[in-house]
């Protein structure tokens, strides 16, 4: 079954933003941006969802950073637009109709959600057409074929082997080598290269993203369990109101063991054992070293 974006758009939730590990590295990235220009980043997202990033990068920068976000979804582009963060536009990401150059594009968790590895290539290729100059691609994907991680381990369980595309609605699988050669393929240089979500990261994951909706669908249907979707839930205020407290009551719970995972990878940044995320920073290959 393909997962809908209409109906479950993705980056929509504007609460509990302290729960993405991703943030710290983003707004990391971006303040090394800022240092370096001494003037505002224009900064686009390619595939924003509803907005969720965009609007923190807002919150910490201010009128420091231009936001812009595209996304294929309407319902996520909808709701993107109320946020007030930037410009929003509905459009595919490997065609990408837009005036403006940029100094910082993100693509964050998103090539796996696209339907081929063709596209992804033509997707970076997109970024390194709209990137300015002197500018940088900032790449977070999961590799989820990356020996040891808990979706390669999933990926030996027949039962257990689609998962991410079930819950999250990924298309794709990557490993490193991959990744790296898509990089190439799309002529684009990479500058730094890191990893996150290590092993407790990954008991994290499981515990609160992965067993949660299992046991939701187990024991209350896939529909309810569709409806109790961080997205769908903050479209659809005032449904499941007593699940909705004892989702926010357990994702608390995890709170400390989300901080540890996050000083493990801290700590492992350069080792990819384990590692369930790889962040990429790019320039293009015809741009100043």
């Amino acid at each position: 079954m393909e997962y809908d974006y209409e109906k479950s758009p993705q980056g929509v939730t504007v609460g509990g933003e302290n729960y993405n590990a991703n943030y710290g590295w983003i707004l990391e990235h971006i303040a090394g941006e800022l240092d370096r220009r001494k003037s505002p980043v224009n900064v686009l997202e390619i595939g924003c969802g509803g907005g969720r990033n965009l609007k923190v990068i807002h919150s910490v920068f201010g009128d420091r950073v231009t936001l812009t976000g595209i996304d294929v979804s309407a319902a996520a582009i909808g709701f993107a637009r109320e946020l007030g963060v930037g410009d929003f536009h509905r459009m595919e990401s490997d065609n990408i109709l837009l005036d403006t150059k940029y100094d910082l594009i993100l693509m964050i968790d998103m090539l796996e959600h696209l339907l081929s590895r063709p596209v992804v290539t033509r997707t970076l290729r997109q970024g390194s057409k709209y990137l300015q100059v002197d500018g940088r691609i900032y790449v977070s994907v999961p590799i989820e074929r990356n020996k040891y991680c808990l979706t390669w381990m999933f990926n030996r369980c027949g039962h257990m082997r689609d998962l991410t595309k079930k819950y999250y609605g990924h298309s794709l699988q990557f490993d490193v080598e991959e990744i790296e050669a898509m990089m190439r393929d799309a002529r684009l240089d990479r500058e730094d290269v890191f990893f996150s979500v290590h092993w407790l990261g990954q008991v994290y994951v499981l515990m609160y993203y992965f067993i949660p909706k299992i046991l939701l669908e187990w024991l209350y249907g896939e529909v309810v369990a569709n409806e109790m979707r961080d997205s769908n839930m903050e479209m659809k205020k005032g449904r499941h109101r007593m699940l909705g407290w004892v989702k926010k009551v357990w994702l608390a719970t995890g709170y400390p063991l989300s901080c540890i995972a996050y000083g493990e990878s801290r700590i492992r940044r350069h080792s990819f054992v384990g590692a369930g995320n790889m962040h990429i920073v790019l320039r293009s290959s015809e741009g100043p070293r």
